[in-house]
Parts: structure tokens; C-alpha cells; sequence
């Protein structure tokens, strides 16, 4: 209530992953992209083999042509398009269906009703994410809740691209959305890549993201090290921080000032962070303003 979020929980979530976006902009075969793009994302959260993943790929396919939509003809695009629960029927109507890791994989987002099974009922994410909104992974296996991120980060990036460049004053450039994944290390060691591609290319776009972890070693994961990709860092009490560390972030030009700010990151108390902005190389100490605070302001509002 204080911050005015929309939550919602894990069932009958407004949004498609297998929605079409046109725009004069629109890559050729859009569909196959879409359904390439899913496949991998399920792949890589259950570990899928090479038929398996063509399997998948020739359902999504089959679901969109049952829905007249034809990959090759882009006037085709504007109908409605299937949702899972008509790729998961075109995967038990094919003849390379069995009861395998693929199987178990679909039979779960559709039994639970993750997503909205009524085509009709859902809207573009970009519109959905209109002010702060909160999508509730508690309750659910941890692969079910890795997977709706991938999902949904998946189609947040290719609308992302299709609501185009933000605008540029000066040196300042316009900011349209913000994702935070909190827990962020559960989700970065799978090596899905939707996340490292919004932070790759989001700031075009007006997009910026914020991961939120404990320790500092989640970023270097074996597919990837995501430190690479970030500008910014709020530091607050870190219990694996190294002086090493406060070097790499902070860019410290001694070893003085690298003892003294190593030694006041430790001191940190609760509500109290050392931030480094952008290619900055002066850290600054700040007070932050925590939730309890936010809901003090908003009940003074009211």
C-alpha cells in the first residue's frame, strides 16, 4: 500500500509468453524466434536434449499454425496467438510425444496455471508493469520460480526492443522501467540469458536493472562474471569483503584509502551503505531510507 505496488501471485499471470508484438521494425519468422527463445529458456532450466528441444520448438509451432498464424506471413501476426496450454495439447498430439523430462516440465507450469490460459485476457508486459509491480515467487519449487523469471525477463526483453530507444537530453538519458531481481544469486548461476542481455543492452533502451545479493562472489558465476556488466554499486555490511574487492569497485588509487574505506564498510551499520556511481571514482556514505520509513510517510499522506 505505501509504495502502491500491484502483486501478483503465481496463477493466471496476465501476460503471454507467446504473444506477437508487430512493428514495422518486426524481424522475419518473428514466431520462430519466439518459440526458439522459449525453447532454450526451458532447456536450460530442465536440462533438455537436442529432441527434446526440437520437440518443443515443432509444438510451439504447431500451436501458432492451429491459430492461423503463419511463421512466414507477418499479415497473420495480429491473430490471437496460443497460450501453453495449446502447446502443451499440440505436444501430446505429436507423434514424438512420451512422458519424459519435457513432459514433466509442461505438465507443471499448466497443472498450476502460472499463466493466464485465456489468450484474451492478457496484455503486453510493458503495460502491465505500470508503477511498482511485485511478482510473488514465495510457495513454489525453486525451478518453477527460476523458470517464470526467465519467462518473464525473456519477453520483457523483446518489448523492451519493440518499444524502441529512450530519449537523450544532454548528457542525461530518459529511464522508462527498473527490474529487481532481489535473491539475485539464485538466478544468475543457472546462466539463463535474458538477464545479461538487458544489462548488455538496456540503458539504450531506458531500461535499468538492480540485483540484489549478500555476498559479492555471486556475480562471478561459471557462465559469466555480471560485475563486468554493472556501473553502479551499493555496498552495504559485507561479510565475504575483501580488500581485493574494495579496490576492483571503488577504484582505489592507495593502499591508505583502501584500508580506510575497507575498514568503514565492515563498521556498516543497519540502513547504511557506501554507493559508487556510474565511472565515479569518489564512494560517498549514505543513510537509507528504509521500508518502515516509507510506510511512516505514506500513512502522514493519507
Amino acid at each position: 500500500d505505501a509504495v502502491g505496488a500491484k502483486v501478483y501471485n503465481l496463477y493466471h499471470l496476465p501476460f503471454n509468453p507467446f504473444s506477437i508484438t508487430v512493428t514495422p521494425e518486426s524481424k522475419p519468422m518473428l514466431p520462430m524466434h519466439i518459440a526458439s527463445t522459449f525453447r532454450e529458456t526451458l532447456a536450460t532450466a530442465y536440462n533438455l536434449g537436442e529432441k527434446q528441444r526440437a520437440t518443443l520448438r515443432d509444438s510451439i509451432m504447431k500451436a501458432y499454425e492451429l491459430k492461423g498464424i503463419d511463421k512466414a506471413f507477418p499479415s497473420t501476426w495480429g491473430k490471437t496467438p496460443p497460450v501453453l496450454l495449446d502447446v502443451f495439447n499440440a505436444f501430446r498430439q505429436s507423434e514424438a510425444f512420451k512422458e519424459d523430462s519435457l513432459y514433466s516440465a509442461l505438465t507443471e507450469l499448466v497443472e498450476f496455471e502460472i499463466f493466464e490460459t485465456d489468450s484474451n485476457k492478457t496484455m503486453p508486459l510493458y503495460e502491465l508493469i505500470n508503477g511498482v509491480t511485485v511478482i510473488n515467487l514465495q510457495g513454489y519449487d525453486t525451478s518453477i520460480q527460476n523458470l517464470v523469471v526467465a519467462i518473464t525477463l525473456d519477453l520483457f526483453y523483446s518489448q523492451m526492443q519493440v518499444n524502441g530507444h529512450s530519449m537523450i537530453d544532454g548528457k542525461l538519458r530518459q529511464l522508462k522501467k527498473f527490474i529487481l531481481v532481489d535473491e539475485a544469486d539464485n538466478f544468475l548461476k543457472l546462466g539463463f540469458s535474458s538477464i545479461k542481455k538487458i544489462l548488455k543492452e538496456g540503458r539504450e533502451f531506458g531500461v535499468g536493472t538492480i540485483l540484489s545479493t549478500q555476498f559479492l562472489k555471486h556475480f562471478d558465476t561459471q557462465q559469466d562474471d555480471f560485475s563486468k556488466y554493472i556501473l553502479s554499486w551499493i555496498i552495504h555490511k559485507v561479510d565475504d569483503l575483501s580488500p581485493r574487492d574494495v579496490r576492483n569497485l571503488f577504484n582505489t588509487d592507495n593502499k591508505s584509502a583502501e584500508d580506510e574505506l575497507f575498514s568503514s564498510i565492515k563498521k556498516l551499520s543497519k540502513h547504511h551503505s557506501f554507493v559508487k556511481l556510474g565511472d565515479s571514482t569518489e564512494p560517498f556514505y549514505i543513510k537509507d531510507r528504509a521500508f518502515c520509513e516509507i510506510i511512516k510517510e505514506s500513512d502522514l499522506l493519507l
